[in-house]
Order: C-alpha cells, then structure tokens, then sequence
C-alpha cells in the first residue's frame, strides 16, 4: 500500500473560528498550518501578538482574487498554496498517511469566533482514521 502525502492545505478549511493548526502527524513526519509562526504568542486573544499568523478566509475575498483559498495572515499577507507546498515539501513538513492510519491534529484555538463550545486558548487534540476517499470533516 503507498504511502499518501498529506499536506496541511487539505486540512485548512477543518478549523472553525479563530485557530491555528499547530500540528498534523501521521504514520510518518510532521506538519503545522501554512504561514504559523512558532514564536508567536499562544496566551492571549489580541490580534497583536497572538492573532498574527492566525488564517483570514474571508469569501468576499477568495471571490475578489484578493487571496486564494487559503486566505491571508496579518503577519504574511496571501497564503500562497504553490509556494506553500513546495517550502513544506522541501523542508519535509509534510505528514504521510496510508488507508486506515491514524491523524492527529493540534489546533490553537484563539477565541470563540464562530464557535461557542470550546474555550479561549484551548488547545485541541482530534485522531482522525484515514481512509481511502473519505473526506475529513472536525
């Protein structure tokens, strides 16, 4: 059974609210969410400093050709899924999975924007198990 590459972009629209996707690991390697920055603050729910790196996926915007579908940062501007993708495959910040694998995502939720279940600063653990075809939803 081959290994599948996965890349965080397919896990970008998975987080609701203000989040971050601070880490993805399968059977093999790691990743974080595109345009994180780890020395950012995680205590706090200002934009400035904790909300920096945070995506903005604004529709209004994809639809405008203002970002592409990952949206931008404060910190960076436009996630550029191209360039994106090939820095974590050349950094090897990509995470595999195969049919029936187990993934874990970490995901930094900064406030409760869009979600009113989960506390401010919480950090979240999902499993996921990885199939061939299915989409995964969190």
């Amino acid at each position: 059974m081959h290994a599948s590459l996965l890349s965080v972009v397919a896990l970008v629209s998975l987080v609701q609210a203000h989040g971050v996707i601070m880490a993805v690991a399968g059977i093999s390697g790691n990743s974080v969410g595109y345009s994180v920055d780890e020395s950012i603050a995680r205590n706090c729910t200002l934009i400035s400093p904790c909300q920096q790196d945070t995506s903005i996926i604004r529709d209004v915007e994809i639809s405008a050709n203002t970002t592409g579908v990952c949206g931008r940062t404060e910190l960076d501007g436009n996630i550029d899924i191209s360039v994106s993708v090939e820095s974590a495959i050349a950094t090897d910040n990509i995470t595999q999975v195969t049919e029936g694998s187990t993934l874990t995502v970490t995901i930094h939720q900064v406030n409760q924007d869009g979600k009113q279940d989960i506390r401010p600063h919480q950090t979240l653990n999902y499993s996921l198990t990885f199939n061939r075809g299915r989409t995964i939803y969190l």
